[in-house]
């Protein structure tokens, strides 16, 4: 996903961002990083971000320009 997601903003297309979560991670933290993402982001700062969780651990694609 996160290669399809580079993809796109290469191509110039927006995204309001992508949270990736592995199938083994724990729900409870994934339901809670997503919670704090949301209570201490806002929409502008998560548009064309990636983000694993439940660490919150950001991806940046070098080159793109958002």
């Amino acid at each position: 996903m996160p290669y399809h997601f580079r993809d796109r903003l290469a191509a110039g297309k927006e995204s309001p961002g992508l949270l990736i979560a592995s199938q083994n991670s724990p729900v409870g933290a994934v339901a809670e990083s997503i919670v704090i993402l949301w209570a201490v982001s806002s929409a502008d700062e998560l548009r064309g971000q990636v983000y694993h969780l439940p660490s919150l651990t950001r991806h940046v694609f070098s080159g793109i320009k958002l």
